[in-house]
C-alpha cells in the first residue's frame, strides 16, 4: 500500500504504527485534493504559491473511512495529536445532515515538511467502491465495474517519485497515488455525463504504469479532440456556414494532430502544451476575456468564420461551449467507443477511461484501436489517435521503494 506522508514522521514514535500512518496519509492526501478542487473551481492553474495554502486546509474525512482503517481510530487519532502530527478542528459540524462531525489537518509543526511516498507492506484487500454520485448509464456501470482491476505496482515507487517531482504540482500527484490505495473509492458522473474516478487525477505518465493482474496497459486518446469537436456543431443551432477552404484547412490540422503546433509558430508561447492550455481556455472563457489572448488573435486571423461560431456559441453564456463539448465527448466515448469495445471483447476485457482517453490490457489494444477508428469514421471526426503506454512498462521491477523503517532516508533522485 502506497502512502503519502510528511518527512518528519520518521522522527516520531508512530513511524512504525501502520494504522497511524494510514490515517495520516488519508488526511494529507485529502488536504491536497480538496485544495486542488477549490483551485479548479476558481479557475486557478498549477501549484499554490505557498505550502500554507494547502496545509491550513482542514480535511473532511468521514468517520466510516477512519473506521475502515482501524476500529480503534479514536485512540490512534489521539496519538497523532499528542505527537503533534495532526490538528483537530475545534469546530464541530454536528448540525443535522452534516457528513463530517470533525475535520483534520497537519499540525502547524509539519507545515514546512516535504511530502514523500512510502510503501506499507500489507495483505491486499479489495477496494470498497461505495462512494458514487450522478446518473450512471450502462457504459458508466461497465467502466465502474472494471475499476478495481487496475492498480499501481508497489515496486515502482521511485519511478512514481520521479514523475511526481517533474509534474506541475508534485504533491497533488503524490496525493493522487495515495488515494487510489484507499479502501473506500469514489466514482462520479457529472452533470454533462463525464466519468470521474481517482484515475482522473493521475498524471498521464502514471496512468500508463497501472497494471491489471500482472499485465501492463495501453491507452489511446484523440489528438486535438475538443478543437475537432467544434467542427461537429449542428448547423440548425447557429446559422453560420464555414467556407470550404477554411473548413478544409482547419480539419486538416486537427486530423494530423498539428493544430497546436501550427499556432505555436505565431504566438509568444514557448511550448505546444502552453498553446493547448490557452486554446482550451479560449474555448471555455467569456468572450471579452478570450479576445485578449494571443491564441485567439492567431485563431481569428486564420479561421475567421470559426471564430464567429465560437463567439456566437458563448454569446449569452460562456458555459454553453463546455456543455456542448463535454456532452458530445460523452456520446462519443460512452455511446460509441465503449459500446463498440465491449461488443468486440464480449465485455470481458478490463478498461478504464479518463475523459477522451481509454486504457485497456496490452493484449486488447488492437480491438480498442479498432473501436476508436470506427468511431472516427462514423462520426467523421477530424482527429487522429495517439497511443499512450508501450511494452517497456512492466509490473515486476526490482523492489526499490522506501519501507516504513527507511522513511528518514529521502529517495535519491
Amino acid at each position: 500500500m502506497i502512502l503519502v506522508l510528511p518527512d518528519s514522521i520518521a522522527q516520531t514514535q508512530l513511524a512504525c504504527d501502520k494504522h497511524a500512518l494510514k490515517i495520516l496519509s488519508c488526511i494529507v492526501a485529502r488536504q491536497v485534493i480538496q485544495v486542488a478542487k477549490w483551485r479548479s473551481a476558481e479557475h486557478r492553474k498549477g501549484e499554490p504559491n505557498t505550502l500554507e495554502e494547502v496545509r491550513r486546509e482542514y480535511a473532511h474525512v468521514h468517520w466510516k473511512e477512519l473506521n475502515a482503517i482501524t476500529g480503534n481510530h479514536a485512540q490512534v487519532m489521539r496519538e497523532l495529536v499528542k505527537e503533534r502530527l495532526v490538528e483537530v478542528n475545534s469546530r464541530y459540524s454536528n448540525r443535522q445532515g452534516a457528513s463530517f462531525t470533525k475535520s483534520y489537518r497537519l499540525h502547524p509543526n509539519c507545515w514546512n515538511d516535504g511530502l514523500i511516498l512510502a510503501n506499507l507492506k500489507q495483505r491486499k484487500t479489495r477496494r470498497k467502491s461505495k462512494m458514487r454520485s450522478g446518473v450512471f448509464t450502462p457504459s458508466h456501470e461497465s467502466a465502474s465495474y472494471w475499476l478495481d482491476s487496475f492498480d499501481l505496482p508497489e515496486d515502482l515507487l521511485q519511478e512514481y517519485e520521479i514523475v511526481c517531482s517533474n509534474s506541475k504540482w508534485p504533491d497533488l500527484q503524490r496525493a493522487a497515488i495515495a488515494e487510489i490505495n484507499q479502501k473506500v473509492w469514489w466514482r462520479k458522473v457529472d452533470g454533462n455525463g463525464r466519468f470521474h474516478t481517482p484515475f482522473t487525477n493521475l498524471n498521464k505518465q502514471l496512468r500508463v504504469m497501472l497494471c491489471c493482474d500482472g499485465s501492463g496497459v495501453v491507452g489511446f486518446d484523440f489528438r486535438n479532440f475538443q478543437p475537432a469537436l467544434l467542427t461537429l456543431y449542428p448547423n440548425n443551432r447557429i446559422a453560420i456556414v464555414i467556407p470550404t477552404d477554411e473548413q478544409d484547412f482547419y480539419c486538416s490540422l486537427c486530423k494530423s494532430g498539428t493544430l497546436y503546433d501550427f499556432m505555436l509558430q505565431e504566438t509568444n508561447h514557448s511550448t505546444r502544451d502552453e498553446v493547448k492550455v490557452e486554446f482550451l481556455k479560449m474555448l471555455n472563457d467569456k468572450n471579452h476575456r478570450m479576445q485578449r489572448m494571443d491564441v485567439w488573435k492567431v485563431f481569428t486571423r486564420h479561421f475567421p468564420t470559426y471564430s464567429r461560431l465560437v463567439q456566437e456559441i458563448k454569446k449569452h453564456d460562456h458555459r454553453a461551449m463546455a456543455t456542448f463539448l463535454q456532452q458530445l465527448e460523452l456520446e462519443i466515448m460512452f455511446g460509441d467507443v465503449i459500446s463498440r469495445f465491449r461488443e468486440l471483447t464480449l465485455d470481458r476485457s478490463p478498461f478504464f477511461t479518463c475523459h477522451d482517453s481509454i486504457y485497456t490490457l496490452k493484449q486488447s489494444r488492437n480491438l480498442l484501436h479498432q473501436s476508436m477508428m470506427e468511431t472516427i469514421q462514423t462520426r467523421k471526426i477530424p482527429t487522429v489517435l495517439e497511443q499512450e503506454g508501450d511494452d517497456s512498462i512492466t509490473c515486476n521491477q526490482p523492489s526499490i521503494y522506501a519501507t516504513m523503517n527507511q522513511l528518514n532516508l529521502r529517495l535519491s533522485l
